[in-house]
């Protein structure tokens, strides 16, 4: 891992990148830039030892408001994602998907969990069909807007092989300041695959108003056939 010298530095190192070879050749590699604070960013790579003959990506830009957003390779609009701690729709409440554009980076829309309860934890949950996988992986882009200081409000990312838990956690977002920018994640979705592999967003009931902002959020499937990838930082 190594730090940045410049936010200039930093935007054009965490430019997702990925490539991919032919069908018939033996390899495939994909990486995806992680910060780690404000501009430390670590390599997370995934490297197949054979090419399967299709694969695809569940994904959504949350280029409209609305919880349905499919702009993958792989169909995932019947899927909705669903919120927790309320169920007033995209355009009302603590949870909403719509556009903010300081934010957000695919054409100004991303989901918004807004932590305005202290007895409720809000959140947003979407569930992807990766029974045919060896190796899944999760991207997203988030935003940390701070508009109180009391409470040190926390955003959790779960996942799970079901819609209703058990739940691990895969990473926990303490609000301290107001990001500048978003933030580039990758996860290994692998211990998790299943016909209703399930993430989660959800907030930790601080009642501070904080928010989070989630944006083109995907998750990659690598089918049956192929060796499952290691995952390492460099």
């Amino acid at each position: 891992m190594r730090f940045l010298k410049s936010r200039s530095e930093w935007l054009v190192a965490a430019q997702s990148k990925r490539a991919y070879f032919d069908r018939g050749r033996t390899a495939r590699a994909a990486s995806a830039a992680v910060a780690i604070g404000m501009f430390a960013v670590a390599t997370v790579s995934f490297w197949p030892t054979a090419l399967a003959a299709s694969d695809g990506t569940y994904r959504d830009s949350v280029a409209a408001a609305g919880y349905s957003g499919s702009d993958g390779s792989l169909g995932w609009s019947a899927s909705p994602w669903v919120e927790i701690g309320e169920s007033d729709g995209a355009a009302a409440g603590s949870v909403q998907a719509g556009t903010y554009s300081s934010p957000c980076l695919s054409g100004g829309g991303c989901l918004r969990i807004n932590d305005t309860s202290s007895s409720t934890s809000f959140g947003l949950q979407r569930t992807a069909d990766l029974s045919g996988a060896a190796a899944a992986t999760l991207t997203y882009n988030y935003h940390l807007e701070e508009d109180s200081s009391w409470n040190a409000t926390e955003f959790y990312l779960d996942a799970s092989t079901t819609g209703t838990g058990p739940w691990t956690r895969l990473t926990t977002y303490t609000v301290t300041a107001t990001d500048w920018y978003a933030i580039p994640q990758a996860f290994d979705l692998t211990p998790f695959i299943s016909a209703t592999t399930t993430i989660r967003f959800t907030s930790s009931a601080a009642g501070d108003s904080d928010e989070i902002y989630v944006d083109d959020v995907q998750i990659e499937a690598i089918p049956s056939g192929s060796t499952e990838p290691a995952l390492w930082f460099t």
